[in-house]
């Protein structure tokens, strides 16, 4: 990997400060291992489940079953036929276009059912155990780029900051060098590519229309927040009533009609009235009775 795709820039006092990831050496490697091999050993005497037993755990708990593992495999084979339909093409670009949604809303459903399985397994041993090799090689590879430093003094000190911007960036471009991962992940994704390619969204994946306006996936026209607004990007509903800012009707309203046809005049309490209810004034001869009683 080249040096530059490991390096990112942090600001630091109100300037930017430039890191990069250095990788990993052998003793590195060892002491990331030894890291491993303490948590590992920690959590199968806290009675962490192994790895291979969380299948069997989910079903004694009934979260996982046949019933799931057969919807994940139909979405997955859905999944499969879809992008081969978007790999052939030889259809329409606005059916290729349905079809790309369609792979997306599958991948989210795939993922949403893949949750439990996401969730426990950084609960198992190996999880555990990975998870720390994994942190304590980000607090030794992230240096700084102008002298090499390391800028995390510890592991330690990396798990106390592991969650500030430094430790986050640093982490991601760690598992992206480590694992083969990829920041452009999802848009080398196959529907995110056809639909980029035919400007069926924009560089940031939203639908947009063929003027290049942000759309839902109907094709209605969404602010940059996602509100829908009308040809003169007035706020509207999804039926095309004018909204103010705080999602009421922005048409004024009119007074309601008595059965003769006259506006109803609504009766307004007097001022006067109001501040007479709210405030009562004691008189100073029965205030400075009561003084008296209480000495």
């Amino acid at each position: 990997m080249e040096k530059e795709d490991r390096t990112f820039v942090v600001e630091l006092d109100g300037e930017d400060t430039q890191f990069e990831i250095k990788s990993p050496t052998q003793k590195d490697y060892l002491e990331g291992q030894k890291v491993y091999n303490t948590v590992f050993n920690g959590a199968i005497q806290s009675g962490a489940p192994l790895r291979r037993k969380v299948g069997d755990i989910l079903k004694q708990q009934g979260l996982w079953d046949d019933d799931k593992q057969n919807e994940m495999e139909g979405i997955q084979k859905q999944i499969i036929d879809k992008e081969y339909v978007l790999h052939k093409g030889g259809i329409k670009a606005s059916e290729g276009k349905s079809v790309a949604f369609e792979i997306k809303k599958l991948r989210a459903e795939l993922s949403q059912l893949l949750t439990v399985h996401t969730e426990f397994d950084g609960n198992t041993a190996e999880g555990q155990a990975d998870n720390a090799r994994f942190n304590f090689l980000v607090s030794a590879c992230v240096v700084y780029s102008k002298d090499k430093q390391k800028y995390f003094k510890s592991y330690e000190a990396f798990l106390e900051a592991s969650d500030s911007i430094v430790g986050l960036a640093g982490s991601r471009k760690l598992a992206n060098m480590l694992y083969g991962l990829d920041d452009n992940f999802e848009d080398n994704l196959t529907e995110n590519v056809f639909l980029k390619e035919y400007k069926f969204v924009d560089e940031q994946l939203r639908p947009i229309n063929k003027d290049g306006h942000l759309v839902d996936e109907e094709g209605r026209l969404v602010d940059e927040d996602g509100f829908y607004v009308d040809e003169d990007e007035n706020r509207v509903n999804i039926y095309g009533h004018k909204l103010t800012d705080e999602g009421d009707f922005a048409e004024s309203s009119s007074p309601f009609l008595d059965d003769e046809g006259n506006p109803i005049v609504q009766e307004q309490v007097s001022s006067d009235a109001e501040e007479e209810a709210e405030e009562e004034v004691t008189p100073p001869e029965v205030e400075q009775k009561q003084k008296q009683k209480t000495v």
